[in-house]
């Protein structure tokens, strides 16, 4: 079973579309910030890969949309890591509206980190 941190947030304006829903595509941008959160907390910020010259790469991910984000809504984003080897890792990610309990949506990632190479 994975273990979720949970990183809180209001949508922000500057995410919505002309439906004043959040852009479908744009919920990437919440659940990278996300990733950020629970990588920054476990002691292994961003920063630390760009350091090394370890880059990760997505290699696939694919979202379920079940009901639309609006600007203002309290939302917990839960991230968990499925799989770690010392090559890959697969995030898994659930949207909640902070006043509800069903998911809004969720997300699954492979990312692959290799070494940046500079020309």
């Amino acid at each position: 079973m994975t273990s979720y941190h949970i990183t809180r947030l209001r949508v922000p304006f500057f995410e919505l579309d002309q439906a004043q829903s959040v852009y479908h595509g744009n919920y990437y941008h919440l659940f990278e910030l996300a990733r950020e959160d629970l990588m920054r907390k476990a002691g292994f910020p961003y920063r630390e890969f760009m350091n090394r010259q370890v880059h990760l790469v997505i290699v696939e991910t694919r979202c379920k949309y079940r009901k639309a984000l609006h600007y203002d809504d309290q939302i917990e984003i839960h991230t968990g890591i499925n799989f770690l080897s010392s090559r890959s890792l697969a995030f898994s990610q659930l949207v909640y509206r902070r006043a509800e309990a069903p998911e809004i949506s969720e997300t699954e990632k492979w990312a692959w980190a290799g070494t940046m190479h500079r020309g």
